[in-house]
């Protein structure tokens, strides 16, 4: 994932896609790790189930992740999704299923 991440960026930078800025914003930490799993009792429940938390701050795509999330902060999500199905539905395309794609 992470050699992936950085061939993709710097594709990016090469083709003029993204800033040299943006770039070393974007690229992964030096040392990334795997996320980490852990707990939190919902104690307003009978039985106190768990709630998983997956932290992942130090994933390879963190920055990407938090970059698109400033980006995205502002967009009308029901605006766009609206107009999504609206167009999804005027196409004449078929979707078809071929399973999970390899990785």
């Amino acid at each position: 994932m992470i050699d992936s991440t950085r061939e993709l960026l710097a594709s990016l930078l090469k083709a003029k896609k993204i800033s040299k800025a943006i770039f070393e914003k974007l690229k992964p930490p030096l040392e990334p790790e795997l996320p980490h799993l852990y707990y939190n009792p919902k104690d307003h429940k009978v039985g106190e189930p768990l709630r998983p938390i997956v932290a992942g701050i130090k994933l390879p795509i963190a920055p990407i992740s938090k970059y698109l999330d400033q980006l995205l902060k502002d967009v009308n999500l029901a605006e766009v999704l609206g107009n999504f199905t609206q167009i999804i539905t005027q196409l004449p395309i078929t979707i078809e299923t071929t399973g999970p794609r390899p990785i």
